[in-house]
């Protein structure tokens, strides 16, 4: 017996549970081609005349796409795709269509297909953006049980947001929860909601090899850090929940995700739900090693306790000597450590009239972008506007890194991202690291770029001042005689990497990749986090890296290189007819090409994005080109260097009338 939440129902017209089909890796069938339900297929094809959908099919699953869905737009789109789950075994596109396309337009409806051509009870549903799939979450969890009944619809368990898990085995768990549990509603139940019908549900009889446990399935709001019971119920046979306690416990050390589940063994154990933070569980995991520690310890036997009581003088003021000289040694390497590091945030800022930051003064007002490492919102600071990177509790290494890298003495440009100033919020698993940074309404190069183009002024103008600030970054000099400006390899150089100021000039943002290098001696240790796959050199899709300092500015002039030929895709004086935006080996390998086909691309075939020949008629334009293809040379030592890059460019200031703004 368990505590019930019917979040989810069983089926639709009265059809009896239906069971969990397997998930495997067997391609799919196509309903089209099943003779088993000729119905089926009719009904397929009476919805391909009366739309404009496209109907694919794939391994596994079938694609009904809208026209209007090309890649460009997929991949601006993020997290407007919904998952559904408990759908009925005999349920396709004709029916979930009018109720998905309530909420608004649908891009695609993926429907899962096992090898029979028969849904395995679950699909995923992809709109123009995410406020459009939040509303068509909460309207498919709020139908109503009288509204169920009398339309014939069907009740399922929508999670929205899917391109933010982590990884596909969620989502199997997910699936395997939904399709394997079975629902019965309780007789106090009045049908108006499915909220209110809270009540017990009655386990089927165990049998020899057949156990039942209850279940909870929540959501966590880290944000709030409020939960939100999703479901609850009977939970069949699973190795996972034998021998749980008598309540629902979750540990939620190192994850990452919203939704979250639990089993335990008993009547009603799930009625109350209780989940460790990853602190308690550490601190846990930390007396459990001491315990264990003290049980190892061996004593000495009795023959070996020292009696001599000079010896022990001897023993004990050697040691008093020691804690003296290690205490003194302690407290100086303190406190130069701290005037080291205050001095050092004062001459990374001297000369900045900025007032004093207050956390109560930061507004957020819209989220701009979402990577792997945070967030970033446009807000107010003091009524000046600001680019605030937030980033999660696991991704502190990433904020320290950058803040650190940020906060070198001589690193300020004009062509550098100005960061204003880090901070730390909350405490425990909400803990969030923020950045704040001067606001650039054009945004990213890459943003700027899928729908606007560059006349021969701006785009000179944004490769000469993208060559100065990585000629800056790469540079290492005396600024001063107390302060020495070591060599900064970017790590990350790509188009959505550099932002568009509003005279047009760019800066260079994004550090979680960057390497410092100190007076030409090797590197502190090399960084877990890798650049981008599709502006990797070849030497790093080879795995021959050399970890010197050489090596890794070579690598950033090789992605140089490939955004200088993106900038002049999109440049209207050297096009004839401005091609669709594209970003580099788009045309050879798609969209999202994969590491194994980028080596085969760049290194087996040494190919390189293609030049049309328009581009060298102009002086200036050919100019750019020698420097593109000398910055991808397939020799990391023949490249060029930035300083060169940039003087090259900076030579054609006076040469050219159009430029005599610079």
């Amino acid at each position: 017996m368990c505590d019930f939440f019917p979040k989810m129902n069983e089926g639709r017209r009265g059809s009896a549970s239906t069971e969990a089909s397997t998930l495997s890796d067997i391609s799919a069938i196509s309903a089209l081609s099943a003779g088993s339900d000729c119905h089926v297929t009719a009904r397929l094809l009476d919805l391909m005349t009366k739309t404009d959908y496209e109907l694919v099919q794939e391994n596994g699953q079938r694609r009904l796409t809208a026209p209007e869905l090309t890649a460009e737009v997929r991949e601006r789109i993020k997290g407007a795709e919904i998952f559904l789950g408990r759908l009925p075994r005999d349920c396709y596109e004709d029916e979930l269509m009018p109720i998905l396309e309530k909420a608004g337009r649908l891009l695609e409806l993926r429907l899962m297909l096992d090898f029979s051509g028969q849904t395995r009870g679950y699909a995923f549903a992809l709109y123009p953006d995410a406020r459009t799939a939040r509303r068509a979450c909460s309207s498919l969890r709020t139908i109503d049980q009288q509204q169920w009944l009398e339309e014939n619809l069907f009740q399922v368990g929508c999670y929205c947001g899917t391109t933010k898990l982590q990884s596909t085995g969620l989502i199997q768990n997910l699936v395997n929860l939904l399709m394997k549990t079975s629902w019965k509603i309780p007789s106090n139940c009045t049908g108006k909601t499915t909220a209110d019908c809270f009540g017990t549900e009655y386990c089927a009889e165990p049998g020899p090899e057949r156990r039942n446990h209850c279940f909870n399935l929540w959501e966590y709001d880290s944000n709030t850090g409020e939960t939100s019971v999703m479901m609850k119920g009977c939970f069949g046979t699973n190795p996972d929940c034998v021998n749980k306690p008598f309540h629902c416990t979750q540990r939620m050390k190192g994850e990452n995700r919203r939704l979250f589940f639990c089993c335990c063994n008993g009547n009603n154990c799930n009625t109350n739900l209780s989940y460790l933070s990853y602190l308690e569980q550490e601190k846990d995991s930390f007396l459990k090693n001491k315990a264990k520690e003290h049980e190892e310890i061996e004593y000495l036997p009795e023959a070996f306790v020292i009696t001599n009581p000079m010896l022990l003088i001897i023993i004990f003021g050697t040691l008093v000597i020691s804690l003296f000289f290690s205490s003194v040694c302690c407290y100086f390497c303190y406190k130069n450590i701290k005037e080291e590091k205050v001095v050092t945030i004062k001459e990374a800022h001297r000369g900045s009239m900025r007032p004093t930051y207050k956390p109560g003064n930061i507004e957020f007002h819209e989220l701009k972008d979402q990577g792997r490492f945070g967030k970033v919102w446009r807000g107010t600071w003091n009524s000046v506007e600001v680019a605030i990177k937030v980033f999660r509790m696991k991704d502190r290494e990433s904020w320290i890194h950058e803040a650190s890298t940020l906060d070198i003495k001589g690193i300020k440009h004009p062509n550098i991202l100005n960061v204003i100033c880090s901070e730390i919020k909350g405490t425990g698993p909400d803990q969030q690291f923020w950045m704040i940074s001067d606001y650039h309404y054009r945004g990213s190069l890459y943003d700027y770029m899928q729908t606007d183009v560059f006349t021969w002024t701006e785009t000179f103008k944004i490769a000469l001042t993208f060559f100065r600030g990585l000629q800056h970054l790469h540079e290492q000099k005396n600024i001063d005689p107390s302060c020495f400006k070591p060599s900064i390899a970017h790590g990350d150089i790509k188009s959505k990497n550099i932002l568009l100021k509003a005279d047009t000039s760019v800066c260079i943002a994004d550090f979680g990749s960057a390497q410092v290098f100190f007076k030409d001696g090797p590197m502190e240790k090399p960084l877990g986090r890798k650049g981008t796959s599709r502006y990797m050199s070849p030497e790093m899709l080879e795995g021959a890296v050399v970890f010197t300092r050489q090596s890794f500015l070579s690598m950033d002039m090789y992605a140089s290189g490939l955004v200088l030929w993106e900038v002049l895709t999109r440049s209207a004086s050297a096009n004839e007819h401005i091609p669709q935006y594209m970003a580099p080996y788009e045309d050879l390998l798609g969209s999202r090409p994969t590491l194994i086909q980028l080596r085969d691309c760049v290194v087996g075939k040494n190919l390189r994005p293609h030049i049309p020949y328009s581009w060298r008629k102009s002086p200036g334009y050919a100019i750019m080109c020698n420097i593109m293809e000398e910055c991808w040379d397939k020799d990391a030592d023949a490249r060029i260097t930035a300083s060169c890059a940039y003087n090259r460019l900076d030579s054609m200031t006076n040469k050219t009338k159009s430029t005599s703004q610079l």
